[in-house]
């Protein structure tokens, strides 16, 4: 029997997650993060992330803005100095095992509504995305979290399709 038939709960949140436009693209294990080997998923999501995506990571790992205004501020040759900073502050202070890369689609046509409001589905293409990250606890609390990113991307293309 497969995983997904012996974990419907995991099956259905990944259908709740992919309703909400959105796709879990990248699992970072924390405590398997090699500070003499940091991955250049890190490198590409410092270089990356939205003002307001930086706000909600600030809410999970106090200091993130620290860690992102210093790359920011440095020269591309320090990066992997950075890079090995950073995971060793991860395994000194993170409190979360995951670090998750979402993609949230952006061509967006339509949003669909149940009969009490809630978002249901949408209508787009996928040939526009935008990435998100965050820490999370398991699995189950990434697509969670997940779900929620991708509502919230829904409601505001909502409004503009709305106002359009």
């Amino acid at each position: 029997m497969s995983f997904l038939k012996k974990n419907p709960q995991i099956l259905d949140a990944v259908e709740s997650m992919q309703t909400m436009a959105a796709n879990i693209s990248s699992i970072l294990y924390v405590p398997t993060l090699d500070t003499h080997n940091p991955p250049e998923l890190l490198s590409t999501m410092f270089e990356e992330m939205s003002e307001s995506n930086v706000d909600f990571v600030e809410g999970q790992y106090p200091d993130f803005k620290q860690v992102i205004e210093s790359f920011e501020n440095a020269k591309r040759h320090s990066y992997p100095d950075l890079l090995c900073e950073f995971i060793s502050e991860l395994h000194q202070k993170c409190e979360y095992p995951f670090l998750i890369e979402i993609k949230l689609c952006q061509n967006i046509y339509s949003v669909s509504h149940d009969s009490n409001g809630a978002i249901r589905g949408y209508s787009g293409v996928w040939n526009s995305y935008s990435n998100e990250w965050f820490f999370a606890n398991s699995i189950e609390h990434a697509l969670q979290i997940a779900t929620e990113r991708g509502r919230l991307n829904l409601v505001r293309h909502q409004t503009v399709l709305s106002v359009s």
